[in-house]
């Protein structure tokens, strides 16, 4: 019988002691002086996306997207993220530079978005894919500084607008 209540005792103190816990956002291995490499996954239920034609945004994209990362740490700090998204978004309604309110289609659009990010630099490059179900694809790049505001510029985009 002593044993019985021993082995319960240390199950109950075991459960009692566990740390349970969401995923972090941004996970940090346990050794904080580790070098390597984590590898997890990440819904992005918030996600957000511009596109730009002839320097003018024509889209507004929100949706949920997927992303796998590998983070590299060097000595417990993170130095570089390989980053893989996809997922779908629609276009919505935003408001232009001008103030007016631009209705979005309901287009729905398959979101692909593979990108390194240097965490060291304070400028980081998004790059993506965007194929609508309607014939519209927009390709492009994105630089995010995140110091300055406006905090991004195109970089890169190729339009190829369904027929009118």
């Amino acid at each position: 019988m002593k044993t019985k209540t021993f082995l319960l005792l240390c199950f109950f103190i075991g459960i009692g002691s566990a740390q349970l816990s969401a995923q972090d956002e941004w996970p940090l291995p346990k050794n904080t002086q580790c070098t390597g490499s984590v590898s997890w996954y990440y819904i992005w239920d918030t996600y957000w996306q511009t596109a730009f034609c002839d320097g003018v945004q024509v889209l507004q994209l929100s949706g949920i997207v997927t992303g796998h990362m590998v983070d590299h740490y060097k000595n417990g700090v993170l130095i570089w993220s390989q980053q893989n998204w996809s997922g779908e978004a629609v276009s919505v309604d935003f408001t232009d530079q001008n103030g007016n309110i631009v209705p979005g289609t309901g287009e729905v659009f398959k979101v692909s978005a593979p990108n390194k990010v240097d965490w060291i630099a304070s400028v980081v490059t998004w790059h993506f894919n965007l194929i609508g179900n309607k014939g519209s694809h927009y390709i492009g790049s994105f630089s995010w500084n995140w110091g300055t505001e406006p905090n991004y510029t195109v970089n890169k985009m190729i339009c190829l607008e369904k027929a009118k």
